[in-house]
């Protein structure tokens, strides 16, 4: 027989005196519970990388910026930005050794900011007796280069701020373009816009105030596109100082903006009502409001400065521009003009051409196709340069929202389904083709082609020969000369185009005196000088357009240099060195 020893248990509250089995009590499986999770908290914690377990630490302000800095969002499209400013900057210098300048507006600028770095209004003797340039066109944000002529004293200045200027507006559309469309996608959309025709073409035909509205465009939508609404009025709100005809560009942002910001109402209704909701929401929320507030802005600025504040200081008192129209039947011909506007679709990846931005495009091409001089209508000159920013942020605002209807159409009639996703990706990537092809197809057409081409050679005979002569133009005179010569000779001498209204007689002649010359002026420069200007040394000052000038020469001119190229002409000869 087996004797079975029991042992008794404690009496567990609420158990009514029964026998219950051996069990753990609360607190022990409490403990064990919490050393449990414990253990695997600490397992978790040597499994987890040190990296991980720091976002919780607080850092230091220079790993912050350091972050800040190193994001690959923020080093691709500034290494962009430094890229196109080298390359735009030697373009201009390739230009500079070379005696290459195609317009006259270079040495325009830089007499303007040599003014202004002096402290004194923008007189420009090359557009014409005490001419103030003020009252040619409306851009005193020219006074900010000043600064500039301060550090270094010369046109080849400007060249570098403008280059400067173009590669910095590649920073913030680039930045948006990757955010938007993808690293790749967007990189290669930076890249087309950087690069582009219209870029290109007016670092090409050299600095222009335009600059700055390529600067400010690009920075002012970007903010737009990345919904910072302060920043984007401010920056456009700032093109009214850049030019008079871009109060009317600020006008259309202004109201594309205002549009594109204001919260979209039910579709329900009839037409009537439906203008009604938009334009209660128009007023009535406050981005569309600011925005609507900036176009006014814009449209008041370009009253004020077109028809006041040009006038005012314009010598002809009035706004001579207008006479550069053409009649309005010709507005669509000739075909050049249609080839600059189907660049600027393409450039949008066709797409752009439905945001409502694209409307800053129409002032600019209506006023250059309503005009009557030739290269207001082509891609090469300056007027496309900030149209670009423009055209580019619209491809920017359609582009990524693209559904890929038309390839899953074709798709479906070519009996091969295109999965939904895949047709949005190849329209992206068709988008971004067609704005890169924009600008290839021109090909060794493009300036900075030319940089690899040799298309520019400062050893060439010409630039050697013109060299040469400079250095026998005495320093500290007044000098009339042809485009090639205004701008070398502008920080040592008082600088007038030798072709223009300007009637005071100046101390020196230096021009190219090639075939074209030689046929025009058989004498040379120093026979015609004496015929425009004849000599009278009992001569007295006029008083023309409020300055007191001398139109006569004092003594005849003689040539002071000649080579194959060039011809220099002084008052009394060599002497006068």
């Amino acid at each position: 027989m087996r004797i079975v020893k029991t042992v008794p248990s404690k009496r567990m509250p609420g158990t009514m005196g029964r026998v219950t089995p051996s069990q753990p009590d609360a607190m022990s499986a409490n403990s064990n519970a919490n050393s449990t999770t414990t253990d695997i908290a600490r397992t978790r914690e040597k499994d987890t990388p040190s990296a991980t377990r720091r976002v919780s630490e607080p850092r230091s302000r220079i790993d912050t910026f350091l972050d800040a800095v190193l994001d690959p969002r923020r080093l691709a499209p500034l290494g962009l930005a430094l890229a196109a400013t080298t390359l735009y900057g030697w373009l201009s210098m390739l230009q500079w050794d070379s005696f290459f300048f195609p317009s006259w507006d270079l040495g325009i600028f830089a007499e303007a900011v040599k003014e202004y770095a002096h402290f004194n209004a923008p007189i420009v003797p090359i557009k014409g007796d005490n001419f103030n340039l003020l009252g040619d066109h409306f851009h005193p944000v020219l006074a900010l280069l000043a600064p500039l002529w301060w550090l270094w004293p010369s046109p080849a200045v400007l060249l570098w701020a403008q280059a400067a200027m173009f590669g910095a507006s590649a920073y913030p559309l680039t930045r948006v373009a990757m955010a938007k469309l993808g690293p790749r996608l967007g990189m290669l959309s930076g890249a087309s816009y950087a690069f582009s025709f219209g870029l290109q073409g007016s670092q090409n035909v050299q600095f222009h105030e335009y600059a700055f509205a390529v600067l400010f465009v690009s920075f002012g939508l970007a903010a737009f596109l990345e919904d910072r609404p302060k920043a984007a009025l401010l920056w456009i709100g700032a093109l009214v100082f850049v030019k008079e005809d871009l109060g009317l560009t600020v006008m259309m942002l202004g109201l594309a903006m205002a549009w594109m910001w204001r919260t979209p109402g039910p579709k329900a209704g009839s037409s009537s009502e439906k203008v009604r909701r938009s334009i209660a929401k128009l007023t009535s929320e406050k981005k569309p409001r600011s925005a609507l507030l900036l176009a006014a802005w814009g449209l008041v600025w370009f009253g004020l400065a077109t028809w006041v504040i040009l006038p005012a200081l314009s010598p002809a008192s009035a706004y001579v521009y207008t006479e550069n129209f053409a009649p309005i039947t010709q507005v669509l011909a000739p075909l050049v003009k249609w080839q600059t506007v189907l660049m600027f679709v393409m450039f949008m990846g066709l797409v752009g051409v439905k945001s409502p931005l694209a409307l800053g495009l129409l002032p600019t091409l209506a006023w250059r196709f309503l005009g009557s001089v030739e290269h207001y209508w082509t891609w090469q000159w300056h007027y496309n340069s900030f149209l670009m920013a423009i055209a580019f942020a619209a491809l920017l605002a359609t582009l990524p929202h693209v559904n890929g209807k038309v390839l899953t159409q074709l798709g479906e009639l070519r009996e091969r389904p295109v999965v939904p996703n895949t047709a949005k990706l190849w329209t992206k990537r068709l988008g971004v083709a067609a704005s890169l092809a924009s600008t290839a197809y021109l090909t060794t057409a493009l300036p900075l082609t030319w940089v690899v081409t040799g298309g520019l050679d400062p050893n060439s005979e010409f630039a050697n020969a013109a060299r040469e002569a400079q250095a026998h133009v005495p320093e500290g005179v007044t000098v009339a000369t042809d485009i090639r010569f205004m701008a070398p000779l502008i920080p040592t001498n008082d600088v007038q185009w030798m072709h223009g209204e300007t009637q005071r007689a100046p101390e020196c002649i230096a021009g190219v005196y090639g075939a074209r010359e030689q046929e025009q002026f058989p004498g040379g420069w120093a026979a015609w000088a004496n015929e425009k200007w004849p000599a009278n040394a009992t001569a007295k000052p006029e008083q023309l357009n409020g300055a007191s000038v001398i139109t006569s020469a004092r003594k005849p001119y003689e040539l002071v240099f000649a080579n194959a190229y060039v011809q220099v002409a002084c008052q009394g000869g060599p002497s006068s060195d």
